[in-house]
């Protein structure tokens, strides 16, 4: 892994830390036509322009989460469906598929560092990440993007409808790996490792840290219901123009 001299990116390659260098040098070249946004990279603004012309990305067929970028759902695949675990914490064994994840778990338990801040005013609030952030932000504006299609639940983020969707099955996805134990919230899980097995540290886990120890059977008919519902959401969300659908072919690699 090569890490970046001037915060704690890292990437498995030469290249990839070349790209994100460029972030520090404060140069803009790229500027969008339409409203004078400006990007380091020229990709990046292919990327932007997209969003103008109404063009949709990349969804994930096994999940149906979707992504802006190509390599982001070739990523997402290999992390979350494959289980693949490049990045590794250097000061506790946690280890998770996202730079991201490792970014905001370093800063959440080790620095404690909080550099996003809202910007509405007198609101103190700061997060470790930026999609901590825009989800905080929507406390303020009262978006509910996230709707379920059964009642009138809305929520401000993914994961609040997921939970949701959950009660209108017998949707049970969080499986303990050491003994029968299941059930339906990661926080319940986590509770029965901690009381029953004596395996968690002091860092909290997520649902994507949990995959090695959890088991999550979508295809079983008590899941199959929730999962239906829950990409009924998605479609939704998508159709407001919150998701993405197709590849495009003038989406460049950066």
């Amino acid at each position: 892994m090569m890490k970046c001299d001037h915060c704690d990116y890292v990437t498995p390659d030469k290249d990839g830390l070349l790209r994100h260098q460029i972030k520090h040098k404060g140069e803009k070249p790229f500027v969008c036509g339409q409203c004078n946004k400006a990007f380091a990279r020229k990709c990046e603004l292919k990327q932007h322009e997209l969003r103008h012309a109404g063009i949709k990305s990349a969804m994930c067929h096994i999940c149906g989460d979707t992504f802006q970028q190509k390599q982001s759902l070739v990523h997402h695949i290999q992390a979350q469906h494959h289980g693949l675990k490049m990045y590794k914490c250097d000061q506790c064994p946690f280890e998770t598929g996202y730079n991201s994840s490792l970014l905001t778990h370093r800063r959440a338990h080790h620095t404690h560092e909080k550099p996003y801040r809202c910007e509405f005013e007198g609101c103190s609030y700061a997060s470790a990440s930026t999609s901590q952030l825009k989800v905080h932000r929507r406390k303020h504006t009262g978006e509910k993007p996230f709707k379920c299609t059964v009642c009138n639940y809305a929520s401000a983020d993914n994961a609040g409808l997921r939970k949701h969707v959950r009660r209108h099955s017998s949707l049970r996805p969080y499986k303990c790996n050491m003994c029968d134990f299941d059930t339906k919230h990661s926080f319940l899980l986590r509770k029965h490792m901690e009381t029953t097995h004596n395996v968690m540290n002091n860092c909290k886990f997520n649902q994507r840290q949990l995959s090695s120890m959890v088991t999550t059977d979508l295809s079983s008919e008590n899941n199959r219901v929730a999962m239906d519902i829950f990409r009924q959401n998605l479609q939704t969300v998508e159709n407001q123009g919150h998701g993405l659908a197709e590849v495009h072919p003038s989406v460049a690699t950066c």
